[in-house]
């Protein structure tokens, strides 16, 4: 099934009207006009790739359904991956009425770290876009993994018993960075059955959807 396809169909099994996943600023609130034009960018790229997704696969668009749900406040420019992970799980409760560790918008949310934004500004823009540019240019954003906290939180109220200790694993990070070009539609059409593992490399590597 393809990616526009997978959406649509996620969006009517769960009578949902909106999709996209949430947005985590956590930089540049002593420049707007920086972010406008990150985000405008941003924007274009999933434009871009969306349509052309929606006239390979056919059937209902689903681009006037991408909801930009930007979550705003200067203290996130201070914030670990663990405290937006709290943000995120409270957030979805106070949204949703719950979090369900198992829906897409609450499994990953995106990060916009000043890095981020810099290596997206950097990037052509979607009408200047090189094919060369996919396999070369290092224009991300951050995606957090909720299960990773969740687990830990999990682990940390279940009594242990005396077995050996965990071995140090580098690739068992709570998040990756992603190509900034994929994320719509391709990576989110991936991410709806939260396959985690295809998400290769590990930062400081950029994950790029096959």
């Amino acid at each position: 099934m393809g990616d526009v396809r997978e959406i649509r169909a996620l969006l009517d099994k769960k009578g949902e009207q909106s999709w996209g996943l949430f947005i985590y600023r956590a930089c540049s609130y002593n420049d707007d006009s920086q972010w406008e034009r990150f985000m405008e960018r941003f924007k274009g790229f999933a434009r871009e790739r969306i349509q052309w997704f929606e006239e390979t696969d056919g059937g209902e668009p689903i681009l006037h359904r991408l909801e930009w749900n930007v979550q705003e406040d200067p203290a996130l420019e201070t914030c670990s991956m663990q405290d937006i992970w709290r943000r995120h799980r409270d957030l979805m409760r106070d949204r949703f009425g719950e979090y369900d560790g198992w829906h897409i918008r609450h499994a990953f949310p995106l990060i916009v770290t000043q890095e981020a934004m810099d290596s997206v500004l950097a990037a052509p823009t979607a009408a200047e876009w090189d094919p060369d540019d996919y396999k070369s240019h290092p224009a991300h954003l951050v995606l957090l993994d909720m299960a990773y906290y969740d687990d830990q939180e999990e682990s940390e109220q279940t009594p242990q018993g005396g077995g050996e200790v965990e071995k140090f694993d580098p690739e068992n990070v709570p998040f990756r960075k992603v190509f900034v070009r994929d994320v719509y539609p391709r990576l989110y059409s991936m991410l709806i059955d939260a396959e985690w593992d295809i998400m290769r490399p590990v930062p400081p590597g950029i994950v790029r959807m096959p």
